[in-house]
């Protein structure tokens, strides 16, 4: 099993073609790879997200909290590309890049799913159910 996920596997040949100078066609190819393989992240993200919430309180904050990272993201992120190119090279760009995405990965990597409640269909299928358990 390789250690990066599917969506960093494009980076990372990104760099890897970008270290060996490889011809731009095969980096952009690469890069429009990612950027192809990272749309799947937002709807695992938004249906996910619910699950983890105890509580519609919680639900809240986390949307909050996840949509002020996000936005946050998109003004920080090419910031600090924009800044780590000026003072290195594309090498240490794709490099940095790829290594944010393996954080954020094992950071993935921790969170813990509760086992998913079973849901009852109707009245009757509780009332059987409730039967049941007062028998044991």
């Amino acid at each position: 099993m390789c250690p990066i996920s599917s969506e960093q596997q494009p980076l990372a040949a990104a760099a890897v073609a970008i270290v060996l100078s490889a011809p731009a066609v095969v980096v952009y190819l690469l890069a429009i790879l990612v950027t192809v393989t990272s749309q799947v992240f937002q709807p695992a993200e938004s249906a996910l997200l619910p699950t983890l919430a105890e509580s519609p309180e919680e639900l809240a904050a986390a949307n909050v909290a996840n949509s002020t990272i996000e936005y946050a993201g998109y003004f920080v992120g090419p910031a600090i590309g924009g800044v780590l190119l000026a003072v290195s090279n594309v090498q240490t760009v794709f490099g940095a890049t790829a290594v944010a995405f393996l954080w954020s990965a094992a950071m993935l990597a921790l969170i813990h799913m509760r086992a998913p409640e079973p849901r009852l269909g109707n009245r009757r299928e509780a009332s059987l159910a409730a039967r049941s358990a007062r028998r044991l």
